[in-house]
């Protein structure tokens, strides 16, 4: 063990205490905080990482994290619903009012200025998506703030049979978004989010060629700025999200009406992007510009849509009316309680993993895999007690082979050492 740390350590090298001890004991003390506050079950995220296991690290649930072992299918689920992602990691980034409600994601934090010279940083009012900041945690180097998500789901509660079928495999975020949260309503599909058709698209210093099903843009004078400027109206005031499709990621810039608003494609910045709220009827403008070490972009479409906010407000709360009151609950075992106005199913926002037990009233039901990825337990009308238990999927036989192995050692032992004492009497005869 020893060996493999310093090994470990000479070839990607371990983060000195230093320079984690600060950000790891605020995040803690903030998450601390937030449960003094609200002692419900709910998951907590943030827009700012080290690394995509701070949550583990915070001690609270999100939904961001790596493992080498990580089961694909929610990985996959969250990717196609628009969230960064990699082989064996999911990202909090590329949210949407959907997918924190859906997801349970109550508690946002954003991390706020760098405090010096004993001045307090400014506080800021809100972030890109909610309004109601509930806590500002601070120390003498940094703030962290926390936001609450007015439109937070229960981690779980009745849905229509048709979330079944929900299939949300396309490469659209946004449609796959319009299919689970009309599924989770009615079998009736409905667009919540709505698509801005682009007012015009301006090249500057690139030239275009056509690349497979992409458009490929490369600067015509090296050195100079080269960029593709997208340019469209917004007809309401509801929130504005963007998506760039793309099978060869190369690094961006991007610039909001000539404000930077971040990089794009590499690093798993290939997201939906919030742009956030306009006037209706305004008109604004996002660039792309192609940085010099990837000299060239290229577009597979270039997605722009805003949300029906009403209709959406409205989905949630229908969705809140039963909710999965619980009242019991540990990471691998949970108890709680759910009025079902009519025969649908449970949806929950866990993971769908081999060694999941559910009961039903104390009856051992199926749970029904939902969007690939997630637990769905088939629940008829009237109220009900749902259990859930968690015991690795193969554990079981592993601590009868341990057990067994160890077993065999002791009998090994025991049998070598009385053939030893034999051995030694008869040498001792002799």
């Amino acid at each position: 063990s020893l060996y493999t740390m310093d090994a470990i350590n000479s070839d990607v090298a371990y983060s000195k205490y230093s320079s984690y001890n600060n950000y790891i004991t605020l995040g803690r003390d903030t998450v601390d905080k937030i449960y003094d506050m609200d002692d419900d079950t709910f998951r907590i995220e943030k827009n700012f990482h080290r690394t995509v296991n701070d949550a583990m690290a915070f001690g609270s649930f999100g939904l961001s994290h790596s493992s080498s072992t990580l089961n694909s299918d929610p990985i996959q689920m969250l990717r196609r619903l628009g969230f960064s992602y990699g082989g064996h990691y999911i990202k909090y980034k590329g949210s949407t009012y959907v997918t924190d409600s859906i997801f349970g994601i109550k508690y946002v934090m954003e991390k706020g200025a760098t405090i010096t010279d004993g001045e307090e940083a400014p506080i800021v009012e809100t972030n890109n998506h909610y309004d109601n900041l509930v806590l500002a945690n601070g120390n003498d180097k940094e703030i962290i703030y926390v936001y609450e998500n007015p439109y937070a789901l229960p981690i779980g509660f009745m849905a229509d049979n048709a979330i079944a079928d929900a299939d949300v495999s396309g490469d659209n975020p946004f449609v796959n978004q319009n299919k689970l949260l009309s599924a989770l309503i009615s079998d009736k599909k409905y667009d919540y989010f709505k698509k801005i058709e682009l007012d015009d698209t301006v090249p500057e210093n690139v030239q275009s060629s056509t690349y497979g099903n992409h458009l490929k843009f490369v600067p015509r004078v090296e050195g100079e700025n080269s960029q593709v400027e997208f340019l469209f109206t917004t007809p309401t005031t509801d929130m504005v999200y963007m998506y760039l499709p793309s099978s060869y990621e190369r690094k961006v810039n991007l610039w909001l009406n000539d404000d930077f608003l971040d990089y794009y494609y590499e690093g798993g910045n290939m997201v939906i992007q919030t742009l956030g709220r306009f006037n209706a009827g305004e008109q604004s403008s996002l660039i792309a510009t192609i940085t010099e070490e990837k000299n060239e972009v290229l577009f597979r479409d270039e997605w722009f849509y805003y949300l029906d906010e009403k209709a959406f407000q409205s989905a949630i709360a229908k969705l809140k009316e039963s909710p999965l009151d619980i009242t019991y609950f540990k990471e691998d075992h949970l108890i709680g309680n759910v009025t079902a106005k009519e025969d649908g199913i449970l949806f929950t926002s866990i993971t769908y993993e081999p060694g999941w037990t559910v009961t039903v009233d104390g009856k051992e039901v199926e749970p029904v895999k939902l969007c690939d990825a997630l637990i769905g337990v088939p629940v008829s009308q009237g109220t009900h007690t749902i259990e859930m238990k968690f015991f690795p999927h193969g554990m079981k036989l592993g601590i009868i082979l341990s057990l067994s192995g160890l077993i065999v050692v002791i009998l090994i032992a025991i049998y070598e050492n009385k053939s030893k004492k034999v051995l030694l009497d008869r040498l001792t005869e002799v």
